[in-house]
């Protein structure tokens, strides 16, 4: 084919070229094609058409689907049938569909006929529906825009949200058409709130109840204690309750620089001072009393060797390996002091089974001795080690103070 179209081509340019000469081509023959003159009408009740098939000599039949709706016959010129003609009169509002057959072919008119009555009422009752339907959403939408906005409810506009949304939930699709989307937004935004706010209520309501068949106390009856810089105490509590776990339980210090406490309850005391420990649950809660006392007491280097000479008969050496101490006893800014020590027996001129004794005195900060007295062992032989305690003072304020270690004497 496409060597074809290129001798074409190349013959008609040699012939331009030499002499101008003319190529004519026969046209093809037309082929009529048959068809209707309408394949598709719209009638008025009462109103006539013309139906024609064209392209063909040859004779056609027409029928009608429905003979109720629309009447076919023949179009007659000096009382003779014209060929491949028909008048279509439409006789009531409905469809129908027309077939004209010509040999083995077959050819179709769909016709729809109005009853324009009718629709003039339906175009009426569909305007006085719109204007209705538009009434009553506005009276929806005032509704919702009465409400104040999401964030501003309360409880008490409860029944206006409730009222604002029965209102909305009651109108059709049609009517719901006619409120804007923003006036929705506003509605849905003021239930959600609503919702939240009622939940909220509820919730207080189970913890207020909880709360009312709730105990919660700090079992010590004092409800106080004196510790110093570094102690620790477990305070103990008694929770009963069917709402509220040990889990749930919070401990709190009112000043950390005096005193912190753990989730367990256990205190420790920090700096010199007063801190009040909270325990509590839901909206019940009790205090305890912590009373940090600001007293230190600084030992010699250890370990440190010293002679007894208590007996003139024999000499004894000792060693104080370790000293450390307690308080007990408070008393408001006063305490006793146990101080506890460890050492070892170095040598017994006598190889007896006897005590060794040390002395000490205890400086406060002004280098005045507040108290004195010994340490004594237990029996021991030489190069056996012993323990033991005595107490400093009777009572002692707080402050600094200094122990140092003597020969026994």
């Amino acid at each position: 084919m496409k060597l074809k179209k290129l001798f074409a081509g190349v013959l008609t340019a040699s012939m331009i070229l030499n002499g101008g000469m003319t190529v004519s081509f026969a046209k093809k023959k037309s082929v009529s094609k048959i068809t209707l003159n309408k394949k598709k009408v719209k009638l008025k009740k009462g109103k006539k058409f013309t139906l024609k098939l064209k392209g063909t000599k040859k004779s056609a039949k027409a029928s009608v689907s429905n003979k109720k709706i629309i009447k076919l016959s023949a179009v007659k010129k000096s009382k003779k049938k014209v060929k491949n003609q028909w008048i279509v009169k439409a006789l009531k509002a409905g469809k129908a569909k027309i077939t004209v057959k010509a040999g083995k072919h077959k050819y179709v008119c769909k016709v729809t006929v109005l009853d324009i009555n009718k629709a003039m009422n339906s175009h009426t009752s569909s305007t006085v529906s719109a204007s209705q339907d538009s009434d009553v959403a506005n009276n929806a939408i005032a509704a919702i825009n009465g409400l104040p906005s999401a964030e501003y409810l309360t409880l008490n506009d409860e029944g206006r949200v409730q009222q604002a949304q029965n209102s909305y939930d009651s109108l059709t699709a049609n009517q719901k058409q006619y409120v804007d989307t923003e006036t929705v937004t506003k509605l849905n935004n003021c239930i959600n709130k609503m919702n939240e706010l009622k939940q909220q209520q509820a919730q207080q309501q189970v913890i207020e109840s909880a709360n009312t068949n709730t105990k919660l106390f700090f079992t010590d009856t004092i409800k106080s204690v004196d510790m110093m810089p570094g102690d620790t105490e477990k305070l103990s509590y008694s929770l009963s309750s069917s709402y509220y776990h040990d889990s749930d339980v919070k401990f709190t210090s009112s000043n950390s620089q005096v005193a912190t406490v753990d989730s367990s309850g256990t205190v420790t005391g920090v700096g010199k001072g007063t801190a009040i420990i909270t325990v509590a649950v839901g909206s019940l809660s009790d205090q305890y009393t912590v009373n940090v006392h600001d007293i230190s007491i600084t030992f010699p280097q250890l370990p440190k060797s010293l002679n007894d000479f208590s007996i003139s008969e024999r000499q004894i050496k000792c060693e104080i390996d370790s000293l450390s101490i307690e308080k007990h006893f408070y008393e408001p800014n006063e305490f006793s002091v146990r101080l506890n020590y460890t050492g070892k027996k170095l040598y017994d001129s006598t190889n007896s089974n006897d005590y060794c004794r040390i002395d000490y005195k205890l400086y406060n900060e002004n280098n005045v001795v507040v108290d004195s007295g010994s340490i004594f062992s237990n029996n021991v032989n030489a190069g056996e080690s012993f323990s033991g305690y005595t107490y400093l003072g009777s009572t002692l304020p707080e402050g600094s103070y200094r122990l140092e270690l003597f020969d026994g004497q």
